[in-house]
């Protein structure tokens, strides 16, 4: 009995010692940590009087240990979901602050447009209240015949002078760019002129006239035949009357001008921002001048947003494509990175000198990177996210084929003190076949570390695609699109980079590449460990995703059906071997995971890539290497999403050589890249290169509609004399034709009769002459201005001038203001107080 007393106390000791726990994890699920502590206590006495045995299983404060440890966990959990939830509502807040902060602009921009409405109407209305005064001020002149009571007319030269001045500003309105409100400007402007030839005109008439009146009145006759009224009348009525024909007739002659077809078309398209240029900031824009007008050597200026509408290049073998146009866009943009840049830094050193800025990350001069930098308080966050706006560093891709163009990027990127990524599968040395400087290579199955767990499905699928693609187009090369075979190595590629992708870091401690993908292409039986693997990610992943994967290769590669596929997979084989044999292209494209280059990093940071893409080491070698550069680009810029301000940054794509690497994807590289803030830029010898191939020829009509600026070199061929002098338009010609007639009297003789018409008619603005017989690195030019097309014109490019770099390049101690202790606490902290920045201008 005594026995069953204790074991009752016990459990009802431990009843509530468990009530106790329970109570503990309630106060902690309320974030109350007083109750949480008084629950604890009453729990540890309530067991002080129990077994001192606490290594025993029943023992109840084992029990409160082991609820302490899972509270505890309990509490890890709920920190990380509470974790979770700020963060979302951090990123809503974000959200909901750019949203109002855009939707403050959008108003702003509503008032600035009204306040330049109200302007340009009241203008227009005191224009049209002074015209009625002055007219009123003509009659009593001509009234009385005093010609002090006529208004000054230098006042009414200053009307025409705000008539015109604000027909110049409201072209700068697109809510006055409308014919029917250009034709008021018009309207008034006729009546202005008419007014500037009426007024010294009366003027005269009215002091012939008055000196006669008195004459008139002073008659006998006239004046008992007629009235004082009507001689007045009648001597008003002839006095306007001259002067009001003329004035009319000049009025009616200058409305019909000004409204005839060919000049109306002219007043409704100008626009004076495409001759004055006003946007803020001009100095750190990358706009391009490489062109100058043949006729006067001035520059013209294609600016930074419209080279979002990208551009096309063609010229044949030797007339300086890449010497005239490339290298010279590539060291503009180079010049405005380094002036941007050199501006950030300077910016950036001050704030961490004086503790507004701190460093997340180690940092370079050569490698500088804007995103390396922690804002310490709210205000300092605002002036980081101007300084990024204000002075972007923009990024730039460029692939050639040979070594020329990227070794002379690389050149120019040293001089200009910025790190550039080299790749050439070409050695520096023929000899050692050491590698050139600064040269890394592209792992096109390289997933980076920081990926989220999430997404990593979805790269790698967009991985084992963009490898299916490039293959399918080294496939074709060799002959005409056999759909099952195609198929076949389609799905056979797919299923095997997917399946490396998803487990071959996990077993290999490495990324995989495309020669571990040809090593399973070679011998199917190579793939059993991966696939063991993946068949167990998959088994714990609820959503299947891998199954249809596992199921081709148990049955396609690894089962009854591995003979068969491995038949039908020869020609995939082949492409696989011809191409990664190479050691020169496989160690480009297999290279260690430090070494290998992360296309959306390359975005998001602005970097500058030269690519040496290799014709010299065969064309399908060099279409494989150049086409997975290019197609991984392409992708990576579908990617972007604008975090942290990375779609401000431009980033400018130049490809020499167009036709070695063109692919059908250009589709959607022009229509789509100016929204993710790229530029496209193509040079090629001749669009006939593009008849060649079946899935190319389409894209010539991509290329002559999509690219909205064209520099032509002389040397032209016959289809592109045709096609770009039909680009170029036509212009309406006023021709003055004189017919002469003669015909014979019998008095007279010979009589000779000539009359004149103008005949209207349309001629081509530029002939295939004018296209082709251009003198060297004398070019056509089909320009853009504010996304609106202009009339071609011929101007002149030039090599790179041998000018020294223009901005003055500072290097600064970063290694000083950076502390990898004090980093990994910053990226813990939730939140950083800081003193308000006073006085900073940056």
């Amino acid at each position: 009995m005594a026995e069953e007393n204790n074991n009752d106390s016990a459990n009802a000791d431990l009843s509530a010692a468990v009530k106790r726990m329970i109570e503990i994890y309630e106060a902690q699920k309320k974030n109350e940590k007083e109750k949480i502590e008084q629950a604890k206590n009453a729990a540890e006495d309530d067991c002080d009087g129990l077994s001192t045995n606490d290594r025993e299983e029943g023992n109840p404060q084992h029990i409160v240990d082991k609820a302490d440890s899972l509270a505890s966990l309990n509490t890890a959990e709920e920190q990380e979901s509470f974790e979770e939830t700020r963060d979302k509502m951090k990123k809503d807040k974000e959200v909901f602050r750019s949203k109002k902060t855009a939707g403050n602009e959008r108003k702003k921009r509503k008032i600035k447009q009204k306040i330049k409405d109200l302007l340009i109407i009241g203008t227009m209305l005191s224009t049209v209240a002074y015209m009625e005064v002055y007219i009123a001020h003509l009659i009593a002149a001509v009234w009385a015949m005093d010609t002090s009571l006529l208004c000054y007319p230098n006042i009414l030269l200053l009307q025409v002078i705000l008539n015109v001045a604000n027909f110049l500003f409201a072209s700068t309105c697109p809510n006055w760019s409308y014919n029917n409100r250009k034709k008021c400007f018009i309207l008034i402007h006729t009546v202005l002129i008419g007014l500037v030839v009426l007024a010294p005109m009366m003027w005269g008439e009215i002091k012939l006239v008055a000196s006669n009146v008195a004459m008139l009145r002073s008659n006998s006759f006239i004046e008992a035949v007629l009235s004082e009224t009507v001689i007045d009348s009648v001597v008003v009525v002839l006095t306007i009357m001259p002067a009001c024909i003329f004035t009319l007739a000049i009025m009616l002659n200058t409305e019909r001008k000004l409204l005839s077809k060919r000049i109306f078309h002219k007043i409704c398209a100008f626009r004076l921002l495409m001759f004055l240029d006003l946007r803020p900031n001009k100095k750190y824009l990358y706009d391009s001048q490489i062109i100058r007008y043949q006729k006067n050597g001035k520059a013209f200026v294609m600016r930074e947003e419209d080279r979002f509408l990208h551009s096309l290049v063609v010229g044949a073998s030797g007339t300086a494509k890449t010497s005239s146009v490339i290298l010279p866009t590539v060291k503009e943009i180079l010049i405005t990175r380094c002036r941007n840049q050199e501006k950030i830094k300077k910016f950036m050193w001050e704030g961490l000198v004086k503790g507004y800025f701190e460093l997340v990350g180690p940092l370079t001069n050569e490698g500088f990177n804007i995103n390396a930098f922690r804002a310490a308080t709210p205000e300092a966050e605002k002036l980081l996210q101007k300084i990024k706006k204000k002075y972007r560093m923009s990024g730039m891709f460029v692939l050639g084929p040979d070594p020329s163009l990227s070794d002379k990027v690389y050149e120019l990127c040293k001089e200009y003190n910025i790190r550039c990524n080299r790749i050439d599968p070409t050695p520096d040395n023929w000899a050692t076949g050491e590698p050139k400087d600064g040269s890394v290579g592209f792992n096109l199955l390289y997933i980076p570390p920081d990926t989220p767990a999430w997404r990593r499905p979805v790269v790698i699928l967009q991985r084992a695609i963009l490898v299916a693609d490039v293959m399918q187009e080294i496939y074709l090369m060799n002959g005409k699109e056999e759909k099952f075979f195609t198929s076949v190595n389609r799905s056979i590629t797919v299923a095997v980079t997917i399946c490396l992708c998803a487990t071959f870091r996990k077993l290999e401690r490495r990324h995989p590449n495309l020669k571990d993908v040809q090593e399973i292409i070679d011998d199917f039986s190579r793939i059993r460990k991966y696939y063991e693997k993946l068949k167990k990610i998959n088994q714990k992943d609820k959503r299947n995703l891998y199954g249809s994967t596992l199921d081709l290769i148990k049955n396609d590669m690894l089962g009854d059906g591995a003979k068969k596929m491995t038949e039908l997979s020869m020609g995939l084989r082949r492409i696989f071997d011809e191409v990664l044999t190479d050691p020169m292209i496989s160690g480009a494209l297999c290279p260690p995971d430090d070494k290998t280059l992360d296309m959306d990093k390359v975005l998001a940071e602005g970097q500058i890539t030269a690519v040496n893409f290799a014709q010299s080491l065969g064309a399908v070698s060099a279409k494989w290497f150049g086409l997975i550069l290019l197609l991984s680009f392409f992708k990576a810029v579908l990617r972007r999403d604008g975090a942290q301000g990375t779609m401000e940054i431009p980033h400018f794509l130049l490809v020499d050589e167009l036709p070695v690497i063109l692919t059908p994807e250009i589709n959607t590289a022009i229509s789509l890249f100016r929204k993710f803030k790229v530029s496209f830029l193509g040079a090629m010898q001749s669009l006939n290169q593009l008849d060649v191939d079946e899935k190319t020829r389409p894209l010539k009509k991509t290329l002559l509609s999509g690219c909205a600026f064209h520099i032509l070199f002389g040397r032209q061929g016959i289809e592109e004399m045709r096609d770009y002098c039909t680009l170029s338009g036509r212009e309406l010609i006023i021709d003055d034709l004189e017919s002469v007639m003669t015909s014979r009297s019998s008095k007279d003789g010979l009589k000779v009769t000539s009359t004149s018409v103008e005949t209207p008619q349309y001629e081509d603005r530029l002939s295939a002459d004018d296209i082709r017989y251009r003198d060297f690195q004398e070019v056509t030019c089909y320009p853009v201005r504010d996304s609106v097309l202009m009339v071609p014109f011929i101007g002149r490019c030039g090599f790179l001038s041998e000018k020294k770099n223009p901005v003055k390049i500072m290097l600064y101690n970063w290694d000083k203001y950076y502390d990898p202790a004090k980093t990994q606490k910053i990226m813990e902290e939730d939140d950083v107080d800081g003193d308000e920045i006073a006085g900073v201008s940056f």
